[in-house]
């Protein structure tokens, strides 16, 4: 099943494209949440400050691969949208080329620096070894996330975003049985739940790959279409790497967070640490429609631009605006109250510290959902529409405004500099992103300098 992003109805279009990818998020997010609470009820606190402090060192490696082969699917929308189905086929083997020897050089580098990136960390020594053990299994399974990422990619800018939400709730199912297993049965600690997410992954990514292979001619490459094609693989790079590269200057600013919230941990009280990891966890499950809007419009955005549709592009952006902020709206007032109370559903007795901290977060960060909201919009936007660069910039932007609060305001007001360092990085990068798309890329389209002027201009 493939779906053309650029006839009828625009709200139709992204909202019912967007739907099955929140629902998928969602899935995801909730058997990451049951990997935290099997642990907090198995091993205690501990084991969740463990998997909470490699969050950072997690995504700054995972992103880059997940970041890169989304970029290769962006333009795979933009040759669908324009009926190039040759150039689809070549496109899918490059990519699927690309990402193979991406992994292994992420695998290599991330194995043989996991030790020296927890030290940066400043994680505490009564979690060091839990730590070390949970992230050196996620890495060992770089090839199945990354893998598993660039095919549910691909399948979505066809314009099928079911398909990767039945293979993720499988893989949910697997995970949570795992998790039961390694971690409360064969009580194999936090590695034990990190071994249980790269098992099922591995699997949902083998099923989706048989299951394209099988539906889609389009995407039964051969060995011919394997091989790099000069022109080819740099076009992808060129929209890749600078969507790998944003994600994982992102994450240096979270890792630079972790390690301030890690500074204030006190021997024997890492009640702040566990209370980031949980609020950040229930906070994700939460804004995930945000993220299902951003992943929609990339997919939309790159075939519209393929099909040189422009009016498909300017009324899309504004609908995606509408549902953005009421989405914000509606996310914090779910959590700025319950938030809080949801945190008892991971430790069975909170420490007073750890829910006075919870309440801190919870207070003070879901008023800024709004710019997230615009972040995530705008940047896909500009991905979809070639304009990986600026999307980079927008992710450089974020790691020095995020490191400058944190370090700079920690001295002053102590660890509240910590909480205030995402709502002051999101707006000004959300000003940013709108700044770059209504003063240069709407004012070309309202011109009719469409398609080739644009990229040209970049």
């Amino acid at each position: 099943m493939t779906h053309n992003l650029t006839k009828g109805n625009i709200y139709r279009n992204i909202l019912l494209f967007s739907l099955p990818i929140i629902v998928g998020l969602i899935i995801q997010q909730l058997y990451n949440l049951v990997d935290s609470v099997i642990v907090g009820h198995f091993i205690g606190e501990d084991g969740i400050a463990a998997i909470g402090t490699t969050a950072a060192i997690n995504f700054l490696i995972v992103a880059l691969g997940t970041g890169t082969t989304g970029g290769f699917a962006i333009v795979i929308a933009q040759k669908f949208g324009a009926r190039d189905y040759p150039g689809v086929k070549k496109s899918v083997g490059n990519a699927i080329t690309l990402a193979i020897i991406l992994c292994a050089i992420l695998t290599v580098v991330a194995l043989s620096s996991t030790r020296n990136l927890l030290n940066l960390l400043n994680v505490p020594d009564d979690i060091f070894a839990w730590s070390y053990d949970y992230i050196t299994w996620i890495y060992i399974g770089i090839f199945s996330i990354v893998g598993y990422n660039l095919i549910t990619s691909i399948l979505r800018a066809l314009g099928n975003s079911v398909t990767p939400l039945i293979f993720l709730a499988i893989a949910s199912g697997i995970n949570v049985g795992l998790d039961i297993l390694f971690v409360g049965v064969f009580t194999m600690g936090v590695g034990g739940a990190a071994l249980a997410t790269v098992i099922s992954q591995t699997l949902s990514g083998i099923g989706s790959y048989i299951y394209a292979f099988i539906r889609y001619p389009i995407l039964r490459v051969t060995f011919k279409e394997l091989i790099l094609e000069k022109k080819e693989a740099m076009h992808q790079l060129a929209n890749g790497l600078p969507m790998g590269l944003q994600f994982s200057i992102i994450s240096i600013g979270i890792v630079a967070i972790q390690s301030v919230i890690n500074s204030f941990a006190v021997p024997n009280d890492n009640s702040i640490i566990t209370a980031f990891a949980t609020s950040a966890r229930i906070e994700s499950i939460i804004i995930i429609p945000f993220w299902g809007l951003g992943a929609a419009m990339s997919a939309y955005m790159g075939q519209n631009f393929g099909a040189r549709n422009q009016e498909g592009i300017v009324k899309g952006l504004k609908i995606a605006k509408h549902l953005a902020f009421g989405l914000a709206v509606l996310c914090a007032a779910i959590l700025m109250p319950l938030g809080p109370l949801m945190v008892n559903l991971f430790i069975k007795e909170p420490s007073v510290n750890l829910m006075m901290y919870s309440r801190l977060y919870f207070w003070m960060i879901p008023p800024f959902y709004i710019s997230v909201g615009l972040i995530l919009i705008y940047r896909n936007t500009l991905q979809g529409l070639g304009d990986s660069t600026f999307a980079l910039i927008g992710g450089i932007l974020e790691l020095v405004l995020r490191v400058a609060v944190a370090y700079g305001l920690a001295p002053v007001i102590g660890y509240y500099a910590v909480f205030l360092s995402n709502p002051i990085t999101w707006t000004i990068t959300a000003a940013f992103f709108i700044w770059r798309y209504h003063f240069l890329i709407k004012d070309k389209i309202k011109k009719q300098y469409f398609l080739e002027p644009i990229l040209t201009s970049l």
